[in-house]
């Protein structure tokens, strides 16, 4: 399940969610079920979790925001703070997958995507696209190049769209190693 089956408001998911107070009297519902608390009950039934993005890669996007001055320095050091706290208390992933394609082909799947219907413009112009999609590009680059040791083994990359099958293919491999 990906991030747009939890977020987007068309889902069954979140419609059902929305209509939680017509099975009120029927049986105890929460009112607000958490992405959180999804996550977590998978966990606990032992369902592998395999996540688009992690706590680890949320700096590259704040560093983003203050290197495009949408934040200050102060704002910046505020999150990293958090971040440091947080990044202590979490568990090492056993994986990292990147996918490290270039800007431009992210760039026409995006744009793919947006004419098709299959995701809502996100961003007001395509200049601020392309600025956001290139600064996240190479906000990636660095953050692959500046992993600790530890990490570093644990990053599996593929190069292109090309081979995506085969990767796709060693990954489910590795995953399945680690499950033993």
């Amino acid at each position: 399940m990906d991030e747009k089956q939890l977020q987007a408001p068309a889902t069954e998911l979140t419609k059902n969610l929305k209509n939680a107070r017509r099975f009120k009297s029927a049986l105890p519902f929460p009112q607000k079920l958490t992405v959180e608390t999804l996550i977590i009950s998978w966990i606990a039934k032992g369902f592998n979790l395999v996540m688009e993005r992690s706590h680890l890669e949320d700096y590259i996007f704040i560093n983003f925001m203050l290197k495009t001055g949408y934040i200050n320095e102060s704002h910046h050091r505020a999150y990293m703070q958090l971040w440091e706290e947080i990044n202590h208390i979490i568990p090492v992933p056993d994986l990292i997958v990147f996918l490290n394609y270039s800007a431009e082909h992210s760039l026409q799947h995006l744009h793919a995507d947006e004419t098709h219907g299959i995701r809502p413009k996100e961003f007001p112009d395509e200049v601020t696209k392309i600025k956001w999609i290139k600064g996240w590009h190479d906000e990636y680059q660095y953050f692959l190049n500046s992993l600790p040791e530890n990490l570093r083994s644990r990053v599996m990359v593929c190069q292109g769209p090309d081979n995506i099958n085969e990767f796709s293919d060693i990954v489910i491999n590795k995953i399945n190693m680690l499950r033993r």
